[in-house]
This record gives C-alpha cells, sequence and structure tokens, in this order.
C-alpha cells in the first residue's frame, strides 16, 4: 500500500501506482519507505488500525506524513508547483487491502499511541523473563512478540531460540498461560507474520522472506500451536496461507537487487529467417559468449537463493501435512485437506468473480510446493509398504470419481451431470462397484441426453490420444477400437486395481486436487508470463534493426543518425531490465524443476484416464477436467517453458505408435 498525492499528469497501472511517477508522492508504512520514482527509508511501520495524515504545505513546497497523531517528519520537498498544477490525495492498494478515508465529513481523533498498555506489557514480560528464567538453560534467549501486538490480550507470548539455533515453542507458555490466551497471541502473531511475508521488500539475499518463514516453521512445529491454526478459520484457512507459498515478482529491478545478481545482461542476437532465435551457439563471437555465460552465472546465483525460499516452504506444508500427530485429536494433514477441498470449491464456483479467487500467481506457486511436499510424503509411504507405489508411478485410482467419499462439487464429468449418472448407471455401479445408489438421489433425467454425452467423452479421449501421439509424447502404443463394456477405449490397458491401496487416501484426495489447481488457473498463469520472454525477443529483434540502421546510415544524415542512436539506448535499456526480469521468472516459474512437475502431473493425468477406462461404463463419471489439464500441460511443456528449457530434456523417450481404427460407441 502506498498513499500520498498526485498531479493529473500521473497515468497509473498495475505495475506503477502512487509514488512511481515524477508527479506522485507516496509513504509505504509496510516497507517504511518514501516513493517518488526512487525510494528510502522513511517513516515507521504501520499495522491494521492505524491512522496516517497526508499534509501537503504548497507555500513551502513539502509533503508531510504522520503516524497516530505523530509527525514522521518532512518526506518531499522543492515539490512539483506553479500555474496548472494541482494535487489530489491518492492510494495505490494490492489484493484484499482496504483503508477508509476521512475527507473532514466526519469526526475521527487522531489515535494516540497506547503508552500505558504497552508499558504494561513490557513490565509483564519482565516478570514472564524472571520466572521462567529459573528453569531454563542460560544459553536460552528469549524472543517476545512486539508490544503492539502483547497489549490486546496483555499477556506475554513467546519464542525460544535454543542453543542450536532451532527456533521453538516454549513448551512452559502453555503451562503459564490459559488457552484462549495462547490462541489469540498465536493468532496475532500469525497475522503479523502473514503481513510481513506479503509486503517485506525484496532484496538481493531474500533475507526478509527467509526470516518470516523459518519463524513460521518454528511455529508449526509445535502441534498444539499448529492444530489450532489449521482449524482456526479466521487467522489460518487455505487461502491467507498461500501467501506464505508466493515468491512475488519485484515491478522495480533496482529494488530487487537483481542489478547487484546479474551484472551482466544478455539476449539473443542471432535470429532466423522466420525471425525465431537462433538455438545454433556455433556462431557467436567470444564476447557474446562471455557475456551469456556470465548472464547465465548470475541466474544461477538467483536460483540457488529462491530455492532457500522454495524449500522452507515446502516444509511448512510437510508440517501441514503430518498425519502423525492423531494423538491430541485429527491429524493436521485431515485438517488442512477439509480446508484445501473447500478453497477448491470456494475458487471453482467463483471464477467469474476475480475479487473472491485465490489471485493466478499465488496458484502457481501454491501448485508447485505442495507437488514436491506431497510426492516426499507419497514415496515415504512407499518405502514403508510393499504394496504401495512410488510417486513417479502415481495416478488416482477410478473408485475416487463413483464412490461418492470425494465431493467434486457440481464439476462436469465426462458422461454428464453425476445426478444423471447415478440414475442411468446405478445397476452399473451395483454390480461393478457395490455401491447401491438411494432413490431418493435419483433424479429424472433423459437417457438420449446421456447417449449424447457418453459419445461425447469418448470423442474426446480418442482425441486426447492422437494429440498426445501427433506430439510423439509418450512410450506407449495403443489402438483405438471395441466397445466400452469389455475392451475399453484402449488396447493394453492397465492391470486390475490392485486390492491394496496405493498410498494413502488422504494424498489420493490432495493430488486430484492439484490436477484441479491447474485447471482452475495455473496453466493460465503460465501462459500469461511467457509474455515476458515475448516482449524479450521483439525488443531484441528490434535493436538489432536499429544496429543495422545506424550502420546502414548515410554521414550526411546526422540528424537520422542521432534519432537511431536514441532507439537503440532505449532498447538497450529496456532488454537491461527484461533480461532480469526474465531471470527472476525463469527461476521462480520457468525452471527445469517446474517444468518436471507440469510433466508429472501430464504423466498423473494420462495413467489416470487409463485406468478409469479400465472400468468399462463407469468411465463416463471420470472429471472432465482431467482430459484438459492432460492437454493444457503438454501445451505448456511445448510452449511455455522453451527456450529456457526443452521437452527433449525430459525423462524417457517421447515416441509413440497409434492406430486409427473405425470408431464404435461406448
Amino acid at each position: 500500500m502506498q498513499i500520498g498525492w498526485c498531479t493529473l499528469n500521473c497515468r497509473f497501472n498495475q505495475e506503477e501506482g502512487v509514488g512511481d511517477t515524477p508527479d506522485s508522492y507516496a509513504y509505504d508504512g509496510n516497507r517504511v519507505r518514501k516513493w517518488n520514482v526512487t525510494t528510502t527509508n522513511y517513516g515507521k511501520s504501520w499495522a491494521a488500525g492505524d491512522i496516517v495524515s497526508c499534509m501537503i504545505d504548497l507555500d513551502e513546497g513539502t509533503i508531510t506524513f504522520c503516524l497516530n497523531g505523530q509527525s514522521l517528519g518532512t518526506a518531499f520537498s522543492n515539490i512539483k508547483m506553479g500555474p496548472g498544477v494541482a494535487y489530489f490525495p491518492a492510494i495505490s492498494l494490492s489484493f484484499k487491502e482496504s483503508v477508509a478515508f476521512n475527507f473532514g465529513s466526519r469526526y475521527l481523533p487522531l489515535q494516540d499511541p497506547p503508552t500505558a498498555d504497552l508499558n504494561k506489557a513490557n513490565r509483564l514480560l519482565g516478570y514472564i523473563k524472571t520466572v521462567l528464567s529459573t528453569s531454563i538453560d542460560t544459553q536460552v534467549h528469549l524472543i517476545h512478540l512486539p508490544c503492539s501486538c502483547l497489549s490486546k490480550v496483555n499477556i506475554g507470548y513467546h519464542l525460544m531460540l535454543a542453543s542450536n539455533s532451532k527456533l521453538l515453542l516454549s513448551p512452559t507458555s502453555f503451562s503459564v498461560f490459559q488457552d484462549f490466551e495462547v490462541n489469540e497471541c498465536l493468532k496475532q502473531l500469525m497475522m503479523s507474520l502473514l503481513r510481513a511475508y506479503r509486503f517485506s521488500p525484496i532484496i538481493p539475499d531474500l533475507g526478509f522472506q527467509i526470516h518470516y518463514l523459518r519463524l513460521t516453521t518454528a511455529i508449526l512445529r509445535h502441534e498444539k500451536s499448529r492444530k489450532y491454526l489449521l482449524s482456526n478459520v479466521a487467522t489460518f484457512d487455505v487461502l491467507r496461507s498461500v501467501v506464505f507459498f508466493y515468491i512475488k515478482t519485484p515491478l522495480r529491478v533496482k529494488e530487487a537487487g537483481l542489478e547487484e545478481l546479474i551484472p551482466t545482461t544478455w539476449w539473443p542476437t542471432r535470429f532466423d529467417k522466420e525471425g525465431k532465435d537462433e538455438k545454433d551457439l556455433r556462431h557467436e563471437t567470444a564476447e557474446e559468449r562471455l557475456r551469456r555465460r556470465a548472464y547465465e552465472r548470475g541466474c544461477q546465483r538467483l536460483k540457488k537463493r529462491i530455492e532457500v525460499v522454495e524449500e522452507l516452504q515446502v516444509q511448512i506444508l510437510r508440517l501441514m501435512l503430518n498425519n502423525k500427530d492423531k494423538g491430541t485429536g485429527e491429524a493436521s494433514r485431515y485438517i488442512f485437506l477439509n480446508k484445501f477441498r473447500k478453497f477448491l470449491q470456494e475458487n471453482a464456483s467463483n471464477r467469474g468473480n476475480p475479487t473472491v479467487l485465490c489471485p493466478p500467481e499465488y496458484m502457481v506457486c501454491f501448485m508447485h510446493r505442495l507437488i514436491t511436499a506431497v510426492r516426499s510424503y507419497w514415496d515415504e509411504g512407499k518405502r514403508k509398504s510393499a504394496g504401495a507405489i512410488s510417486s513417479e508411478e502415481a495416478y488416482v485410482p477410478p473408485q475416487v470419481f463413483y464412490n461418492g467419499k470425494v465431493d467434486y462439487f457440481d464439476l462436469q464429468r465426462l458422461g454428464g451431470l453425476l445426478s444423471h449418472l447415478k440414475k442411468t448407471l446405478k445397476d452399473d455401479l451395483a454390480s461393478k462397484a457395490n455401491i447401491i445408489i438411494d432413490p431418493a438421489e435419483i433424479q429424472a433425467a433423459s437417457m438420449d441426453d446421456l447417449d449424447e454425452d457418453e459419445e461425447s467423452g469418448a470423442a474426446q479421449v480418442k482425441l486426447l490420444w492422437r494429440w498426445l501421439a501427433d506430439a510423439n509424447l509418450l512410450n506407449m502404443s495403443f489402438t483405438f477400437e471395441g466397445s466400452h463394456g469389455n475392451d475399453g477405449l484402449l488396447l493394453g490397458r492397465p492391470l486390475e486395481e490392485p486390492d491394496q491401496p496405493i498410498t494413502e487416501k488422504s494424498l489420493l484426495e490432495i493430488l486430484d486436487g492439484i490436477v484441479m489447481m491447474y485447471n482452475l488457473s495455473v496453466h493460465q498463469q503460465l501462459g500469461k508470463m511467457v509474455v515476458v520472454s515475448d516482449d524479450v525477443h521483439e525488443y531484441a529483434v528490434a535493436l538489432k534493426d536499429t544496429e543495422e540502421k545506424i550502420a546502414r546510415c548515410p554521414g550526411r544524415r546526422p540528424d537520422i543518425l542521432e534519432e537511431l542512436q536514441k532507439s537503440q539506448k532505449v532498447f538497450a535499456e529496456k532488454l537491461n531490465h527484461l533480461s532480469r526480469r526474465l531471470a527472476w521468472i525463469n527461476a521462480t516459474i520457468y525452471s527445469k524443476e517446474k517444468m518436471l512437475d507440469v510433466y508429472w502431473l501430464l504423466r498423473v493425468c494420462i495413467r489416470t484416464i487409463e485406468h478409469a477406462d479400465n472400468t468399462g461404463s463407469l468411465f463416463a463419471f471420470n472429471p472432465e477436467f482431467y482430459l484438459n489439464v492432460a492437454m493444457n500441460s503438454y501445451s505448456a511443456l511445448k510452449n511455455y517453458f522453451s527456450p529456457s528449457n526443452s521437452m527433449e530434456e525430459l525423462p524417457g523417450d517421447h515416441s509413440i505408435n497409434v492406430q486409427a481404427k473405425k470408431k464404435k460407441h461406448w
């Protein structure tokens, strides 16, 4: 959030707000900085409920801000003034931020700092520290919450930094304080960490993000605290906790320190006849090779720092997915799973209302961290159970789609609506799956409509396999023929479903949710971020064209030469900025590891469809989004991850031989 003043000359967009243009001035209490194109430290940190006063003196040409009635000092001087210059209050907000303005229509006294409450909280902390110091090692140091949090509940809740450098919650806290007091402090602490992580500035070593994630990990390691936070909808629902799994893309290269991490920039300078980047590097000059390698080293430095953040994010998810802590009630994983399915339902049912949806850029990061955490637990289960399969062979068994234990909240199935399928396939459910449908659940439906939906679903599956065959992606050989009653759509089908579960049911349900996440918004976001790579290509082509024109420019036309050189400078500066930003995007979104995640998800969908086909007519219960994800994930692998990564680098032989024969209905 940036609040301040602007003139009519300001033109704002999604990337530039108040303080980012020459004629606008802003104060940001989250990052404790002031903004006027460039930024410097200023003021104090604000919190929810604080009152910010914005004052402009057009006689002296200064702008000053106050926080809760206390002046923060002059922020800007010598601001632009004169005829035709008028200033207006302005603010830039991020997702789900809100403010209340007061332009004098109502009385709103300035809020004085709660000095008395803060003194009481500090005194109480001193008493607690004295008591606890008698029973703990002298090497243990207390870290207490900010007093602004403590003053609300007038208690002290603290963390201990043990001599082994691991952050742990003090067990003594739960014996000294009552549950409602500890819970209130947990609530305030977690909300503060969420805000701090979300709005912390991006610095080269990502130190702020790492610090807040480590604190969060320390809290979640404590079982009682973890379960309270997971159960409390108001403070730690999935939508809010998704913030912890997002690594935001810097809008300003200087702010993120990318110039320090990547001092040398590079972009393609050779293009083929079609205008595409030339991948053959044998013709590059020695200077171009040095620049490219220096740029790649900078990208690797950036990637390693981002990987530290990603590893902490995975640790947080692994703690949430713990299913061994059943001693004090429901395991953490099942609490998380209930929230996760609700999160999916809200995003699936409100796809046309972006104000209530999880932002797509958050969803992308959340999906990748969740894949890593789920696969680690999946493979741990494989090592403990002989009947389980590894995550490399993961799929969702077809029973999940028709046994009624997983809610798909009216999402389309391949055979039509669920109520329609229950009516028309009730006999097959009874004979093949031993599932008896209550007559009260069966709604009137037209058999003709079902036949049409079934044929459409079968056609979609056939289209999928032919499409993947043309893409030379899979090392499989299929022939389309037969009826769905015995042979199914595919020959060489998998064996019957094993009697023993392939993994824990909770992991299957989370895996099913991951596929749904990709369908909801991840694929769309992957396509959206490609625009940065496209911009680099366009500016590189424009720069090369300009340089060629400069070389051909006659000496008698210095005016043309001057204009061309100005264009050359603009294109080069833009490419310097975009190449560094692209390095960030490639590390967080289009890295090889992220590509392997999408490839793994593609294979999960294909195996799931294969096994569902083995169920005969019950194949109609398969959710339609599995087909969508299979096709879209392949499209992403082919079109979005290159040229930084190539499909040729994916593991396995990507050849396929498919023979299309005469189509038959199910």
